[in-house]
């Protein structure tokens, strides 16, 4: 999901699909698009069909790429949801973020 300056949702934009465990995800292409719709804020979410909603490794070197690459060009990155049926992870509740 992206967002502008007041926090007010733009879009929502698919960057890809994957396999039962693992997707490839461009934090250039995310940052890309968000900067295309003039966008402030980025909120990011996946779901993990396992059924277990705990951040793997990968989920959080994802996540500090994206943050970090948002942040050099003003852009903030409020969340990462991680939804595995009836539960879920919030990367910003969690202090991850």
């Amino acid at each position: 999901m992206v967002l502008d300056y007041q926090k007010r949702r733009l879009g929502d934009e698919m960057q890809g699909g994957g396999t039962v465990n693992q997707t490839m995800v461009y934090p250039r292409e995310i940052v890309r698009r968000a900067l295309e719709l003039n966008a402030t804020g980025i909120v990011l979410a996946h779901n993990h069909p396992s059924g277990d909603p705990a951040a793997s490794r990968e989920d959080m070197a994802m996540t500090k790429a994206v943050q970090r690459a948002a942040a050099a060009l003003g852009i903030e990155l409020h969340d990462h949801i991680i939804i595995a049926g009836t539960r879920w992870v919030s990367f910003q509740r969690e202090g991850w973020l």
